[in-house]
């Protein structure tokens, strides 16, 4: 996981927790999950990417250079190892991810910033190779069901 630079010395126990952006196929879904470690926020990003004709490819990365700050969010996504399967789930031994091989290797960077509101995370994706899902993406914040 990637740590994230604060500027904060309290961390808002708030943002903890799990986002979900919606697409029109569910397996496709978009998400963010921010934690602490160390006294830092960190977060991974779980997301999918189109193949161009063959379908979609699918990826789970940290969250590189996290910022938090006065509802403001801002992160990036570095080279993305591409699979066939989702990366978001529970497995209980690691060889069962690691005899997924890769389809491929998307190196574009991906620049997200945005705020952080009620419900969730509004952000806007930058790519110089076009490889953002949508320029525009609203993640709501899952809560448990009670």
């Amino acid at each position: 996981m990637a740590e994230s630079k604060t500027t904060s010395e309290k961390l808002n126990a708030d943002l903890i927790g799990i986002y979900e952006y919606k697409t029109p196929e569910q397996s496709e879904n978009h998400y963010i999950v921010i934690d602490t470690l160390n006294g830092n926020y960190n977060g991974l990003y779980f997301g999918t990417e189109d193949s161009g004709g063959h379908g979609v490819f699918f990826y789970g990365n940290g969250m590189e250079n996290l910022n938090l700050d006065n509802d403001k969010i801002s992160f990036e996504i570095g080279k993305r190892n591409l699979y066939e399967t989702t990366r978001f789930r529970i497995v209980k031994n690691r060889k069962n991810l690691e005899k997924d091989s890769t389809s491929g290797v998307s190196k574009g960077q991906l620049k997200y910033n945005g705020e952080i509101t009620k419900n969730g995370i509004e952000v806007n994706c930058e790519s110089e190779f076009g490889d953002c899902w949508e320029n525009e993406m609203n993640f709501e914040k899952l809560t448990e069901n009670k």
